[in-house]
């Protein structure tokens, strides 16, 4: 079954508590998600300004990503109190369409 939901949550840490923040997101964030049916989580890191990162959950249905964000609340606090210069901004999307690239022939 397809992952049909994402949650993206914008992420902008203090300067300097980049690797504190992220080492967070990874103990308590992907941990708790997969409790709560998250498919995946993936961090995106800026490559030019690294406080800034991207945080996306696969999830199947909208309903336990809610339910995990009201779990996570606690924790997002901590977070937020600790690294981050502000609240993260957080949104759902519903996946629409799919393209997949043909894999390559070896040459």
């Amino acid at each position: 079954m397809a992952s049909n939901y994402r949650a993206i949550v914008h992420y902008h840490f203090k300067e300097g508590m980049e690797e504190k923040a992220l080492n967070f997101l990874e103990t308590e964030l992907i941990k708790k998600g997969q409790e709560y049916g998250s498919r995946y989580t993936e961090l995106w890191q800026n490559e030019k300004n690294p406080s800034i990162v991207e945080g996306i959950g696969a999830w199947d249905d909208i309903e336990d990503a809610k339910r995990f964000q009201s779990q996570w609340e606690s924790k997002e606090k901590e977070l937020i109190s600790k690294f981050c210069e502000g609240a993260p901004r957080k949104e759902f999307f519903k996946l629409r369409s799919t393209y997949m690239q043909k894999p390559r022939k070896a040459a």
